[in-house]
């Protein structure tokens, strides 16, 4: 739905494209976070409600740690900071693609896809 909004951008204006495809690629890789951490839980739990509630959960969560430790200075809440997808979201929103932020996402997605792999392999040699 937004791509309509980014045809009128183009259509009406001058914009830099480079910036625009970095914020969306940004979203992308945010995304894919959320849904990485959204097939571990759901690979976690036998019921759909229950793996939806907590990926709401765990997603909300992920979401306020920046909020929670923005004027907390102590090594824990930069930890936490760090953790937050929001924190490494800003600077694609402003069109810097940052090494570090996009390792981030990567990794984080290969992190959660790894253990969701790893608990399908245990459940299926349980039963």
């Amino acid at each position: 739905m937004s791509l309509l909004n980014i045809v009128f951008l183009f259509a009406w204006g001058k914009p830099d494209w480079k910036p625009v495809l970095v914020a969306y690629l940004g979203l992308i890789l945010q995304g894919g976070c959320l849904l990485a951490v959204g097939a571990l839980i759901s690979a976690m739990t036998s019921n759909q409600i229950v793996a939806g509630g907590a990926t709401f959960f765990v997603s909300l969560l992920l979401y306020m740690l920046s909020w929670m430790t923005e004027y907390d200075s102590t090594t824990t809440s930069k930890v936490l900071n760090y953790v937050s997808i929001v924190t490494h979201m800003e600077n694609f929103s402003k069109g810097i693609l940052d090494l570090k932020d996009a390792v981030f996402y990567v990794s984080f997605i290969f992190l959660a896809l790894f253990l969701t792999a790893r608990q399908m392999e245990s459940l299926r040699w349980r039963s």
